[in-house]
């Protein structure tokens, strides 16, 4: 967990990574939104694991953002 938190805190403070962090996850709601409209039988699993993933990716980022803020003080 700790590779995971040094990675996102990377990612945090460096602009172009952070535009990539943008960039990818929105890459991943435009797929999900096609793969619904493509294979409306596809949609649920779509979304689930669209939600898993954006989850864990909040989640990894609040926690580097508490580390970050914990080490500034």
């Amino acid at each position: 967990m700790a590779i995971l938190q040094t990675a996102i805190a990377t990612i945090l403070s460096n602009r172009q990574l952070r535009d990539v962090l943008l960039y990818t996850t929105l890459l991943l709601v435009f797929a999900t939104a096609w793969v619904c409209d493509r294979w409306p039988d596809l949609a649920i699993p779509a979304v689930i694991a669209t939600c898993v993933l954006l989850g864990g990716e909040v989640f990894l980022v609040y926690l580097a953002r508490k580390s970050l803020k914990g080490s500034s003080d």
